[in-house]
């Protein structure tokens, strides 16, 4: 990969599943790649995780926090170095200094720069731009390219670039495929009933579960209903994922709960349950979701939803039948497949 990628003016794009490893295969690019590195990420708590991770690795690496924050020259001292930013903190001093050294750009979470940058975050697909037409090589990071991005990846990006690739290792797939998936209907307050019934029905230290809530008044009531009831929960919401992961740090919990904020990046210990209170209607958002569980090998995992694309006809039918029942709440076991 690495010889590929010191072609100038060449984009590659990598799909691999979540917990596949591509923080490791980056890590392992940024030191035997010749020159510069810039790691861009559309999320500050995943710009954060990978910069401890190089940190760790021993890459010294220099963090933009602000736009304007770091001194190009500083970060241009040694030949090979790395840089995390997001793309807000990126300046025309920066954006120069890239077109002059031609860095190495890794794109994370590629999708969110097609998706969001097509209206809620503008910047992001102009980085994405600027990146690639810089006559810098790209490498773009991804477990969820949906059709309709890869159609566009694959329309827009050659026009900036001299050469383009795709190496599928499982986009929009599991590592690790749950052992059962159950289908909750069109979710939503019966949802949120079965999952306060899943965390309260086992033994503190059993079994760890993560429940994704739609909205974040719904992420406070769950929580202060187990918490009430004596069961060790964290609750995350939007801009509190670097305090969630310090409250994390110690193990001491059994259920998070937690908005959208969860589903990318912030390194989770392994799930035993998932569960995703409403219909997302999106495959690439409730495969972030879905994916936090099954990220270590050999250990059974189950996945609740309520996306119908997901399951089978009548996996979903009597999934729904069962869940007419308090006593099926308590001895929910047949389930669609995935």
């Amino acid at each position: 990969m690495a010889e590929l990628l010191g072609v100038p003016s060449t984009f590659l794009l990598f799909s691999a599943p979540p917990a596949w490893g591509k923080t490791a295969m980056v890590l392992g690019l940024c030191r035997s790649f010749p020159g510069r590195v810039v790691f861009l990420s559309p999320l500050r708590a995943l710009a954060q995780e990978f910069r401890d991770r190089a940190a760790a690795a021993g890459l010294r690496p220099e963090v933009l926090v602000r736009r304007g924050g770091a001194d190009p020259p500083a970060w241009r001292r040694r030949r090979r170095s790395l840089l995390v930013a997001t793309p807000e903190t990126l300046d025309e001093g920066l954006w120069g200094a890239f077109e002059a050294e031609r860095p190495l750009f890794v794109l994370d979470e590629f999708h969110l720069f097609l998706r969001w940058g097509e209206d809620f975050r503008p910047v992001l697909r102009e980085a994405l731009m600027r990146a690639a037409a810089s006559g810098s090589s790209v490498l773009a990071l991804s477990a969820t390219m949906e059709p309709d991005l890869l159609e566009r990846c694959r329309r827009e990006v050659p026009l900036s670039v001299a050469s383009s690739w795709w190496i599928d290792r499982g986009n929009m797939s599991f590592l690790h495929p749950p052992r059962r998936a159950v289908f909750m209907g069109r979710g939503g307050e019966p949802a949120l009933r079965l999952a306060a019934a899943r965390c309260l029905g086992s033994p503190p230290g059993r079994r760890r579960r993560l429940v994704f809530c739609r909205r974040r008044r719904e992420v406070g009531a769950l929580v202060g209903i187990l918490a009430d009831r004596g069961v060790r929960v964290l609750g995350c919401v939007g801009g509190g994922a670097a305090a969630f992961r310090e409250a994390a740090r110690d193990g001491a919990w059994d259920a998070a709960v937690a908005t959208t904020c969860l589903s990318h990046g912030v390194n989770l210990p392994p799930m035993d349950e998932v569960l995703i209170t409403w219909r997302t209607g999106a495959r690439d958002l409730w495969m972030q979701m879905a994916a936090r569980g099954g990220r270590a090998a050999g250990r059974p995992w189950d996945l609740y939803h309520c996306d119908p694309f997901a399951g089978t006809p009548l996996g979903r039918a009597w999934d729904a039948l069962r869940l007419l029942s308090l006593d099926g709440l308590r001895r929910l076991r047949l389930s669609s497949g995935l």
